[in-house]
């Protein structure tokens, strides 16, 4: 009897271990229920048609706890086990989705931005770069993209030039390529924080034409 007892109290001790043990780890890969309703989604699908749709998954998966959660008149967001589905409208049509996927309790990771009607790919950059630079200016292939405030911006896949400037310092430049990969996974990290930021003398304008730093990504 008692040792009947030790081993069922074994048994729920080792549940649960093995329980938190997912927890803490989250999946390698995306649900089964992320699959099986993305690949029912089509561009131009109305927020009905979404619903209706979200109604027959979570019969399917009632498992997976799926909740269609109204965020804006453009925006929606399906959640379930270990991941969120983000669906983005225009004109009450279904244009784009974004997944994300929960790594346990410490991080999430987010795919690239999928365009339903064309099958375009956007990333979401995030860009570290020498506090003395703040507010420098962002070229992109020879194209200013913006001030250097928040370093948050989205892209295409593609080849990239990067330049940052700002009065006073030599640019500092960065070439980096995005891939036209869907599994691919997470905001893209581009960093110059380890870049020398060189101040230009005034009696030498023609220091601008020196040899850029141009760290390859």
């Amino acid at each position: 009897m008692q040792t009947a007892l030790r081993l069922g109290i074994l048994s729920v001790f080792t549940s649960l271990l093995l329980t938190s043990c997912i927890a803490l780890t989250g999946i390698k890969k995306d649900p089964e229920w992320v699959a099986d309703f993305k690949n029912q989604l089509r561009c131009g699908m109305t927020p009905e048609e979404v619903r209706a749709l979200t109604e027959k998954e979570l019969k399917a998966h009632a498992r997976q706890l799926l909740i269609l959660d109204p965020q804006s008149y453009d925006s929606y967001a399906v959640y379930g086990t270990w991941a969120h589905v983000n669906l983005h409208f225009q004109q009450g049509s279904l244009i784009s989705i974004l997944t994300t996927r929960v790594n346990g309790l410490a991080s999430a990771e987010s795919s690239p931005l999928v365009n339903l009607c064309t099958g375009e790919l956007t990333y979401r950059i995030r860009l570290a770069y020498p506090y003395t630079l703040k507010g420098c200016a962002l070229y992109l292939n020879e194209e200013l993209m913006e001030r250097c405030a928040n370093g948050h911006f989205f892209l295409p896949p593609g080849r990239y030039e990067m330049r940052l400037e700002k009065a006073g310092f030599a640019p500092i430049w960065k070439r980096f390529e995005l891939k036209n990969d869907r599994n691919q996974r997470g905001t893209i990290y581009l960093s110059v924080e380890g870049a020398e930021v060189v101040p230009l003398e005034d009696d030498h304008p023609d220091s601008l034409d020196t040899d850029p730093i141009s760290p390859h990504g």
